[in-house]
């Protein structure tokens, strides 16, 4: 792939920025809707956010040609129970 430069890169980035700004649209109505200090989001849900995330990462790394250090990447494993990481938050 080559190196976009300018108003291309501009236009790339835009692009794949519409699943991220699809994503935070997603939490925010979900903080909108909940009820109390905690927000329940099915696994799918959240499956799909960190795919969005995850797409827009490898994108901006490939076309800014920046290394991604295989030290710094993480993988979410669906097969395992997350840590609890705040006792209020719950995942359905």
């Amino acid at each position: 792939m080559e190196k976009l430069e300018g108003s291309s890169l501009v236009e790339y980035l835009n692009r794949r920025l519409h699943p991220v700004k699809v994503t935070v649209n997603l939490l925010a109505r979900e903080l909108e809707l909940a009820s109390g200090d905690s927000v329940t989001l099915s696994k799918e849900d959240v499956i799909s956010i960190i795919n969005a995330l995850d797409i827009f990462i490898e994108d901006y790394d490939r076309v800014t040609k920046l290394p991604a250090e295989k030290k710094e990447r993480r993988f979410v494993d669906v097969t395992k129970k997350a840590p609890a990481v705040n006792s209020k938050a719950t995942v359905r």
